[in-house]
């Protein structure tokens, strides 16, 4: 059995999660507060993020793409990254795109400044970094209303990893009640779908001390 270090709003570790399941893997998940950098988890991971994946006792995983690729390989029963090498691509550019550009753009900042910085430290959170994440996730919730509207699903016309990931980092802006999805009908009709998926129900129960969850967060039909 696989054991998960993960982070229960990170969305990367959200993706890790929901990807074992979709494989139909058992793991063992456990919570990891990587910002306090725990000496026995520095030496598992040097890097000390989420999340990690320890395979065997002598295989342990870092980093989201490493652990998706060794996934990927080493249970092909289901695959989630398909289709002719052109098609594969696009898999892996829309999921860089969103796991990188829009978590730094708008998912980190948001996260960083509502959640992780009061846990660290107990500060409010900077008003003027929340209004630029917010502008950010505007045009990236603009370029996925673009996606949808030309695919079935975000990276082709299947669903792939890349539907995955990005609904996780959606998800975890959807927990704080960050996204206004009467704004943006094409994206809510889809992230409808991936949510009602048996592989997201543990995400949707996620509860964070201190932080409610959004009344719909945990509705299918919202």
């Amino acid at each position: 059995m696989y054991r998960l270090y993960h982070y229960p709003i990170c969305p990367l570790s959200r993706t890790i999660r929901v990807l074992l399941t979709e494989k139909k893997l058992s793991f063992y998940p456990v919570i990891e507060i990587f910002w306090e950098r725990r000496e026995k988890y520095v030496r598992l991971n040097p890097m000390a993020n989420v999340p990690l994946l320890v395979a065997k006792p002598n295989l342990v995983i870092a980093d989201i793409y490493a652990i998706i690729e060794f996934l990927e390989e080493e249970h092909q029963d289901i695959v989630l990254i398909h289709g002719s090498p052109q098609e594969k691509a696009e898999i892996r550019r829309v999921m860089a795109w969103f796991n990188n550009k829009f978590y730094n753009e708008v998912v980190g900042l948001i996260l960083n400044e509502k959640i992780y910085n009061f846990f660290k430290s107990g500060t409010d959170a900077d008003h003027k970094l929340l209004t630029v994440a917010r502008q950010n996730l505007a045009y990236h919730m603009r370029y996925l209303q673009f996606l949808l509207s030309r695919r079935n699903w975000i990276a082709g016309n299947e669903m792939s990893l890349a539907d995955i990931a990005v609904a996780c980092q959606l998800s975890s802006l959807d927990y704080l009640g960050e996204i206004n999805w009467n704004n943006y009908p094409v994206a809510k009709d889809w992230y409808a779908i991936i949510k009602s998926r048996p592989s997201f129900r543990d995400i949707l129960q996620d509860m964070l001390s201190g932080f409610r969850p959004a009344a719909h967060y945990r509705e299918l039909d919202f």
